[in-house]
């Protein structure tokens, strides 16, 4: 099981960042093809020129100047938040640029810079109104990016702008976010969905809880963080089965100690 979860937590990591980066293919294409001025805006952004951007803007170019034909609808604040040019973010956000606006492909600025694991830009992008809690027609969202790079700082200010039904709704694989994140096995993710208020009850097809899948896996930090939180020591499966009785089974001598301290039953 946990060798099936880690290929396919990978494949799905690699999916994403296909879907996210399908806007933007051939950098060289895109130089030969927006040499004209009304691009320069966005060719500089991209290349990370600040000076070049800063010069444009003092002199009234359009922060929000549309994309290119190269460009798969992507702006300037995309391609600097994607390549992490902080500063040149910073003064496309100053100067008016949209934090919300959406690329051909359904990414926002702020799932750029969630992708590139910037925690500075996503940090900057919703301090000027960025959408956390917007989820794309293919369910993707920004929050989902980090954990291909298990980014916990990044996923603790998403998760902390985006509103709990939100949160709760989104999937992993097929598992609820929570869920998910305990089979990654880190403490640091599930510490940092768990500052929010995720549903810590929510359960997959097998009636299972984020509690059961760390207490089978003997993964005792995450155990401890959940039932801190609040966690149901005492929640069955679809089965009838407790996450007691699962950590007995492995063997998860440490974890079925600190179950039994909070009270858990068989």
């Amino acid at each position: 099981m946990r060798t099936t979860f880690k290929i396919s937590a990978c494949l799905f990591a690699l999916l994403t960042l296909l879907a996210i980066l399908s806007g933007w293919s051939n950098k060289t294409a895109y130089l030969q093809g927006n040499r004209h001025h009304e691009y320069q805006l966005l060719v500089a952004s991209l290349n990370g020129d600040n000076e070049a951007v800063r010069t444009m803007l003092i002199g009234g170019a359009d922060p929000n100047t549309p994309p290119g034909p190269q460009d798969k609808g992507m702006t300037a604040l995309m391609f600097a938040s994607w390549k992490g040019h902080e500063q040149i973010v910073r003064l496309l956000l100053t100067a008016g640029a949209n934090p919300n606006a959406l690329a051909d492909n359904g990414s926002s600025p702020l799932m750029y810079a969630a992708v590139a694991g910037n925690i500075q830009i996503v940090n900057a992008l919703l301090n000027k109104g960025a959408n956390a809690n917007y989820v794309s027609q293919t369910g993707n969202s920004a929050i989902l990016l980090p954990f291909a790079n298990r980014d916990a700082d990044i996923v603790r200010s998403l998760a902390e702008a985006i509103q709990p039904s939100v949160l709760n709704g989104l999937r992993i694989n097929n598992d609820p976010l929570i869920i998910a994140v305990v089979k990654m096995g880190n403490p640091q993710l599930a510490g940092s969905l768990l500052r929010a208020n995720i549903d810590l009850e929510v359960r997959d097809s097998t009636g299972q809880t984020a509690l059961m899948y760390a207490a089978r896996a003997g993964r005792t930090q995450i155990v401890i963080r959940l039932l801190r939180k609040g966690a149901n020591v005492n929640a069955r499966d679809s089965r009838g089965v407790t996450s007691l009785t699962k950590a007995v089974m492995g063997n998860r001598i440490a974890a079925v100690q600190v179950l039994r301290s909070y009270g858990a039953r068989s």
